[in-house]
């Protein structure tokens, strides 16, 4: 066993350990990617949540690629803890992208800790998921295949749910201003159970997180398929309306990811 492998299942458990409610599988063996010379050394005050963390000096950083449970929901105190016991109170290096600071004046930055990229262990141990906004694509390959490798064994965030489903087609673009016609796009998914499944609780979300749909008491027979409408309208068996005040599927691409009522993955579908 490689001696990361080993340090981040040791993580693991122990976070493990102090909520036996989730299970989060071994974390995968990954090659990381080689560090670059000439970064910027620094030093963690604190951890916020699972991507974002103070220095000694002040400065916030959003850690680049990936995006970890907000508050309140699937895995969010574990995430937090992950990167708490990784990088508290020690010496990290900060690689940047092409933008250095978002929109609440953090810095963006890749994180390393010695010889080890600790957005890629979050995405690894299944704590985050792989969210790039351009023009900060460097390692998108890599973080996509840690993820992929994370979904392929059930890790944290993709532990499955009972309920077999796929999201069949997502219709981003919508005829003419996408906010001008909310129900220009739409996303259609597929129960592939054998048996009716019921979605009350179910939920919705897309990359950022920030759009939320919640499923009311609907029916899904089994090979059926339903659709959601971003706009409003009156909700029946086959059609039920998000009735957003925008548009929520970006035209750049976008990913939809479905979960059951205790946030189990179900499905997800990138474009």
């Amino acid at each position: 066993m490689s001696y990361f492998r080993a340090m981040l299942l040791l993580m693991v458990m122990l976070i493990t350990a102090c909520n036996t409610e989730i299970e989060v599988a071994s974390p995968v063996d990954f090659d990381m990617p080689d560090r670059p010379a000439n970064l910027e050394e620094a030093r963690v005050r604190s951890v916020a949540d699972g991507d974002t963390l103070t220095l000694e000096d002040g400065r916030r950083v959003r850690l680049i690629g990936i995006n970890a449970p907000e508050t309140g929901q699937f895995l969010y105190e574990e995430a937090g803890d992950f990167l708490r016991g990784r990088v508290d109170n020690k010496t990290i290096y900060l690689e940047f992208d092409e933008e250095p600071l978002d929109q609440f004046d953090r810095l963006l930055a890749y994180v390393w800790l010695d010889d080890s990229l600790v957005n890629i262990e979050l995405l690894l141990s299944g704590y985050a998921a792989s969210y790039f906004v351009p023009p900060n694509m460097r390692y998108i390959n890599e973080f996509d295949q840690a993820e992929r490798a994370a979904m392929s064994e059930g890790i944290g965030l993709w532990v499955g749910g009972d309920a077999v489903m796929s999201i069949t087609t997502i219709v981003y673009d919508a005829p003419g201003p996408d906010d001008e016609n909310l129900n220009g796009e739409w996303v259609e998914f597929r129960n592939d159970s054998e048996e009716t499944v019921n979605l009350r609780g179910f939920t919705l979300r897309d990359t950022s997180s920030t759009n939320l749909y919640v499923f009311g008491s609907v029916n899904l027979p089994a090979g059926s398929t339903l659709r959601i409408y971003s706009g409003c309208g009156q909700d029946t068996a086959t059609e039920v309306y998000w009735c957003n005040d925008t548009s929520i599927w970006n035209n750049s691409g976008d990913t939809a990811t479905l979960r059951d009522v205790e946030e189990r993955f179900l499905a997800t579908y990138s474009y």
